[in-house]
């Protein structure tokens, strides 16, 4: 019921030229010490409670963007999950974009290697020389950041033709930016 509701809330919204963030993905399960918290949680639960519904809304809605928990899962931060996160785009098909939360950067280098493509303001610039620094030493790859910029840049482009755009292409992946 929650993914059918959400996704028709997505799908409202969106067609009125509106993009969605949908959040706080995932397993948010309290306010208190959100940016410390680590939930434990074993794969089946995680996929059949928390997941559910965020898997219906995206592949019903195709949101635009999704918007990554503070939280830590299984010791992992959420916008540095790559198994989770690469796993979304495979399996759930998700075209758009995945945003940290405002100030849930944690290792900026990690999340662009997690698929995390963009980062709210609130670092102040304070990740861009660690990016940088990644960038000349090897840690991360020019390829990683590539993907990123380029789901960045479609993504502009998407808001300058919104008002063209048929919503059905883009919640089947047939939309070519």
């Amino acid at each position: 019921l929650t993914g059918c509701l959400a996704s028709a809330l997505v799908q409202g919204i969106q067609s009125q030229n509106v993009g969605v963030a949908l959040k706080h993905f995932f397993c948010n399960n309290q306010e208190k010490w959100r940016f410390d918290l680590n939930v434990v949680v074993d794969e089946r639960t995680q996929k059949e409670l928390y997941e559910r519904a965020f898997k219906h809304v995206v592949r019903e809605s195709q949101p635009l963007t999704i918007m990554c928990a503070y939280n830590k899962v299984n010791g992992i931060f959420c916008c540095e999950n790559k198994p989770v996160l690469t796993r979304i785009r495979k399996e759930w098909n998700f075209k758009g974009l995945f945003i940290t939360d405002w100030g849930a950067t944690n290792d900026r280098v990690l999340g662009i290697q997690a698929g995390i493509d963009l980062e709210m303001p609130g670092s102040v610039g304070a990740c861009d020389d660690h990016v940088l620094n990644a960038l000349k030493n090897g840690e991360l790859r020019e390829e990683e950041l590539d993907k990123c910029v380029t789901r960045v840049l479609c993504l502009k482009l998407l808001g300058k033709e919104f008002n063209n755009l048929n919503r059905r292409e883009v919640i089947n992946g047939s939309l070519k930016v």
